[in-house]
């Protein structure tokens, strides 16, 4: 399987892609990831720039190209798949055929997946549901059945609208022990990342942000998913500035035993508190846990970046 990096991902959270190599790999698949890999256009795609998107396509085959085939580093065979864990990417490389206008961008757009698809459709292995453990609280303290994390999920547009997964993601994240999803009232609203929309209307996706965050605030959740870096930086931000007036209720001693690792709404640093717990989704099958097992590393065939990865540092180049 090939894996795109995702140029903004892979510096503002390579960890995700960390995690992804982890997961994939724990569950027998290998990776590639050619290590000239650039970007696959999708921020010149936001701009309408179809000249210079086709030719970042153009380069993103051909660096596959260079490492798949008959003598080639990751060996003869076809990628059975081409994975992605930014759903601002995936949503653009599924459009090859349309940027890359050819039958080589069509064959390559076939072969996209989002890796929070992918994964429910393949089946997590026994050996690693196995190895799956409770995450923790904000005191350490690791989730029970008594008190289970509460979990809300952000459906980032690209994704939900853009390449209809919904129950996906909810389904991967049901195989963590002890975790309760929230859902936030408003989950089909943009948070107002949009591609390059916060950049180009600040005020505009600001209003958004700021909704986004009080709607999610309250769902009383201690962690956010989300399967877009886009979403992840700009929820982050809108979480830390946030000041919510809900009244202080149900929260010490809640239905399930425990108390909120979070402040109480109406308290500033509540935002700021969540805001730490804003994870990409595959973060939370990987996080801070003893290693998982991996297939054997000769099957693992990503070159350079990979030996990276394996390693647990970050997926930078």
């Amino acid at each position: 399987m090939g894996l795109v990096l995702g140029c903004v991902q892979r510096v503002f959270d390579p960890g995700v892609n960390g995690a992804a190599v982890r997961v994939l790999s724990a569950n027998g698949i290998a990776v590639v990831i050619p290590p000239n890999q650039g970007c696959c256009g999708a921020v010149t795609h936001h701009q309408g720039e179809g000249t210079q998107t086709e030719q970042l396509a153009r380069d993103l085959i051909d660096s596959f190209d260079a490492v798949v085939g008959p003598g080639k580093a990751a060996g003869p065979e076809p990628l059975d798949a081409v994975l992605v864990a930014a759903s601002g990417c995936g949503h653009t490389l599924k459009g090859y055929g349309r940027i890359h206008n050819s039958s080589t961008g069509e064959g390559f757009a076939a072969k996209v997946r989002d890796i929070i698809e992918f994964l429910p459709d393949l089946g997590l292995s026994d050996d690693f549901q196995r190895q799956i453990q409770p995450l923790p609280h904000g005191d350490g303290t690791p989730a029970t059945q008594n008190r289970p994390l509460r979990v809300a999920v952000h459906d980032a547009c690209h994704m939900l609208h853009g390449q209809g997964i919904q129950a996906q993601p909810r389904q991967l994240l049901r195989q963590i022990p002890h975790l309760e999803l929230r859902e936030p009232l408003e989950a089909g609203v943009c948070c107002g990342s949009a591609g390059i929309y916060n950049l180009v209307q600040p005020t505009e996706a600001a209003s958004l942000g700021r909704l986004k965050a009080d709607d999610l605030a309250a769902t009383q959740a201690e962690w956010v998913a989300s399967a877009n870096i886009g979403c992840s930086l700009q929820i982050r931000r809108h979480l830390s500035e946030a000041q919510h007036p809900q009244k202080a209720h149900g929260l010490k001693g809640s239905p399930h035993g425990g108390e909120r690792c979070c402040q109480q709404p109406g308290d500033a640093s509540e935002g700021a508190a969540l805001m730490t717990q804003v994870h990409g989704l595959l973060q939370l099958l990987g996080i801070e846990r003893p290693p998982l097992r991996a297939a054997p590393a000769e099957s693992i065939h990503q070159g350079s970046a990979a030996a990276r990865a394996i390693t647990n540092q970050p997926l930078v180049g």
